[in-house]
């Protein structure tokens, strides 16, 4: 298993090291709660966020998908296997 090392018998009580939701070094991460943008120092540094639907990327990503999708119901029939995976790929963002 990769991130996994075994000590022996008398090092660290024959328990497995991991690097996983205890972290490298055996800090809890969980303890922040993930709210790096909520305190007040980041609030004036970054200010208030508007959302991702604002966003050019998301903006486009949308009528993408949308055009796809209209483009399969009008093209391509249901039952084919094609249409499937346009409306999948567009989903996807590929």
């Amino acid at each position: 298993m990769v991130g996994i090392k075994t000590g022996k018998r008398g090092e660290q009580g024959g328990e497995a090291m991991r690097n996983g939701p205890n972290g490298p070094n055996g800090m809890d991460t969980d303890k922040r709660g993930g709210k790096a943008l909520s305190s007040g120092a980041a609030q004036r540094v970054y200010g208030q966020h508007s959302g991702y639907r604002k966003l050019k990327a998301y903006q486009v990503a949308e009528l993408v998908y949308d055009f796809t999708c209209r483009f399969c119901a009008r093209y391509i029939p249901r039952r084919d296997r094609h249409h499937d995976q346009m409306v999948q790929a567009a989903r996807s963002g590929f």
